[in-house]
């Protein structure tokens, strides 16, 4: 959300989940304290699907979801990035959260969201910092 001044207000939690597609996914989702609520936004190459999600339980719920085949990375909005950056889900992402970028893939776009300053969010008890548990270390 972006008020009449041009810088956005909202805290981006970029999520990049595993193993639906061979290059990843990125999507991201913002608390909207207006509301009360928190917004996601899914973008694929067709079609973007938004949503929200309530607090308490219901988010608590949706978040252990995606936590557990994502690694997710929060950053503070920074108003508008160029509009030719691509309408996939990489591209989409930059200019939600206003990041100016040359990446055209999740990889690229994680490396220049640590660059800007996201830190890691929502990590599950079982997961090592890189989202993976365990189970999954070593392979």
């Amino acid at each position: 959300m972006r008020p009449a001044g041009g810088k956005q207000d909202l805290n981006w939690n970029v999520v990049f989940e595993r193993s639906r597609t061979p290059w990843g996914h990125v999507y991201a989702f913002a608390f909207d304290a207006r509301t009360g609520v928190w917004i996601v936004i899914d973008p694929h190459l067709r079609w973007t699907r938004v949503f929200t999600v309530a607090m308490g339980a219901p988010f608590r719920r949706w978040i252990a979801g995606a936590a557990s085949v994502s690694e997710i990375y929060r950053i503070a909005g920074r108003g508008e990035a160029p509009i030719g950056m691509g309408w996939f889900c990489v591209g989409t992402v930059k200019r939600l959260v206003g990041l100016r970028s040359g990446a055209l893939s999740p990889a690229g776009l994680k490396r220049d969201l640590l660059r800007a300053g996201a830190r890691q969010v929502f990590v599950c008890e079982n997961q090592s910092p890189q989202g993976r548990s365990p189970d999954q270390v070593g392979s």
